[in-house]
């Protein structure tokens, strides 16, 4: 192929290139899970940029394009021809494609393929997929939307008459359950089936009983660290700074008190905002860029050796001096941190008063140590999911819709486990069980529950 009939040169041309060369590598493993660094994405050419060299007689050409990268997100990057590829969509790919950005807005629908818009591609063979559309659904089985609707003789606005109109005998329903028969309608799933729920302010109560929410503080009277003392237990807290005082003292290191704890966690909180490689380069006074100061973080008040033996020796809840000889090995590592997850839960259900929107979801929390049931050392559950861009401790959790707060937390435990403590039952489905348990605290109040669907 000729450099003048290279049709990567072409405007309107369809290239694609990896993934990782068009965004980020966080971004691509979030997206794409375990096919993070082979993933191909394709993009619609929208300008070709030729520099010519100053020194020599080659010039560099560069294709600028628009890059799908799924879920109706577009990307412009701009990249040397040698890291792009020709594409050519078939027929099947374009009505798939068609399909899943349906909801894009004019500009995004302008760079669409056109089936003819090249005619060296070869021609494909397989025939596109034919287009049924969906049924109208019939108006009898939704009796608040036909009252909206008009008269029983015409419909004003569609100019449609009654003999026109889908009836139940017309269109066959989707699915028959037990009687009841469904339909694919995507404006009935918007209609609140069990009446309307009034919007709810979400507010957290402080120790005398007063709320502080959405536009409560207009003053800024109250600070961050008493934000975060409402949100924290103080049990907890208390726990936290005899049990590891206790660890401390018994490695002739200096006790820890609830201030110094309170600092421990700002250090920790200040620690996500920078980018490392070594935890000990947080305390370097020397900055690798003259773009960007030294993070130093010995002006906290907590010196580097201080920190590393609280890490060391931290302990987040109180375990019985004499363990059961009947608990697993399992068991007695969970101790660890049962007490602080349910001591959370009930802060949590007592001071927050959560929104009408309440979420039920999982997340992870990260684990760089070892773990796994199948060994007796560190984390007892080690879950590690495609989909999701880290591996680790799976934790239910419960979260305000408005607030994006955590309300309760459930951690995911081997099913031996939960078996040996009663969480399973057989004649309730596993799924079930998780969401009676995440939405007890708030049952029958009236609200709006939102569940992910596997």
């Amino acid at each position: 192929m000729t450099t003048r009939n290279d049709p990567r040169r072409e405007v309107g041309s369809w290239v694609e290139t990896k993934a990782t060369a068009v965004t980020c590598e966080a971004e691509c493993r979030r997206r794409y899970g375990a096919l993070w660094n082979s993933k191909m994405v394709q993009g619609v050419i929208s300008e070709v940029l030729v520099t010519p060299g100053f020194r020599t007689n080659r010039s560099t050409t560069n294709i600028k394009a628009q890059y799908y990268l799924g879920g109706g997100t577009f990307r412009v990057k701009t990249l040397n021809i040698r890291r792009v590829k020709l594409f050519a969509p078939s027929a099947l790919n374009i009505t798939n494609r068609n399909c899943e950005i349906s909801n894009l807005d004019q500009a995004s629908l302008s760079l669409l393929p056109r089936e003819e818009a090249h005619s060296d591609y070869p021609k494909e063979t397989q025939t596109p997929i034919p287009y049924t559309p969906i049924p109208p659904i019939p108006m009898d089985i939704h009796p608040g939307l036909a009252q909206v609707t008009g008269n029983n003789n015409g419909d004003e606005n569609t100019g449609l008459d009654s003999e026109d109109q889908p009836t139940d005998r017309d269109v066959a329903p989707d699915a028959d359950a037990h009687g009841t028969f469904w339909y694919n309608d995507s404006n009935a799933t918007k209609c609140q089936m069990n009446g309307e729920v009034s919007f709810r302010p979400w507010g957290v109560k402080n120790t005398v009983g007063e709320i502080f929410g959405q536009g409560t503080d207009s003053r800024r009277s109250v600070s961050c660290l008493d934000y975060f003392l409402m949100m924290f237990p103080t049990t907890t807290l208390n726990t936290m700074s005899d049990e590891t005082s206790k660890v401390l003292s018994s490695m002739g290191q200096k006790e820890i008190s609830n201030g110094e704890m309170l600092k421990f966690f700002g250090v920790l909180i200040l620690a996500t905002r920078f980018e490392f490689s070594a935890r000990a380069s947080l305390w370097s006074t020397r900055s690798t860029s003259k773009y960007v100061p030294a993070p130093a973080f010995g002006r906290t008040g907590m010196s580097r050796e201080r920190f590393d033996k609280v890490w060391q020796c931290l302990r987040w809840t109180k375990r019985a001096d004499h363990l059961s000889a009947e608990m697993g090995n399992e068991s007695v590592r969970w101790t660890m941190v049962d007490g602080f997850v349910q001591q959370f839960n009930a802060h949590r259900e007592n001071r927050f008063r959560p929104s009408d929107l309440l979420c039920v979801d999982e997340s992870i929390s990260r684990w760089y140590g070892q773990g796994g049931h199948w060994i007796n050392h560190g984390l007892p559950m080690y879950v590690a999911i495609d989909r999701k861009p880290e591996n680790g401790c799976e934790i239910h959790n419960t979260a305000c819709g408005r607030s994006s707060i955590m309300l309760r937390l459930r951690l995911v435990k081997t099913a031996a486990e939960e078996a040996l403590n009663g969480e399973r039952h057989r004649e309730t489905l596993h799924g079930t069980m998780i969401l009676k348990y995440l939405v007890q605290p708030w049952t029958m109040s009236d609200r709006i529950w939102l569940q992910q669907r596997n």
